[in-house]
């Protein structure tokens, strides 16, 4: 999909925050996100988790 080349800033209700978390984990892509799934992405961000992820 062209989608998963995009930053994961681009995607919808993900906040400036999150997305800058997700980066500094390692998860700049959304096909790298979506390869990882929710569960682990979460869990690469845990110390640094808000509500909204």
């Amino acid at each position: 999909m062209d989608e998963d080349r995009l930053p994961v800033a681009r995607l919808r209700n993900l906040g400036p925050k999150s997305a800058l978390m997700l980066a500094e984990a390692g998860i700049r892509t959304i096909a790298e996100l979506r390869a990882l799934g929710a569960a682990k992405a979460y869990r690469r961000v845990k110390d640094k988790a808000s509500l909204n992820l």
